[in-house]
């Protein structure tokens, strides 16, 4: 039992205060795209087992660190079982 998905997250250009030993200062981040894929493997009787993996943000994307975490592009995989 293969499964396969796409995900694909928009966000629109965001304002923000930006600090500077100065005070605060008005800051325009860009709109950007997130697309991450995953797949699973579902096997053993009534699908006990499960081998999944994915790829999050396969292009890459920067993200202003002040609006969150990013990591960039990268890889999971592992497996569950149901008992």
């Amino acid at each position: 039992n293969w499964t396969a998905g796409v995900l694909a997250t928009y966000i629109g250009e965001q304002q923000y205060t930006k600090m500077t030993p100065q005070g605060g200062k008005a800051a325009t981040a860009d709109a950007y795209t997130l697309v991450d894929l995953t797949s699973s493997y579902k096997f053993g009787g009534g699908d006990k087992y499960e081998v999944y993996g994915g790829v999050n943000n396969v292009f890459d994307q920067e993200v202003e660190d002040i609006l969150g975490s990013n990591v960039g592009t990268y890889v999971y995989m592992g497996m569950r079982a149901n008992f």
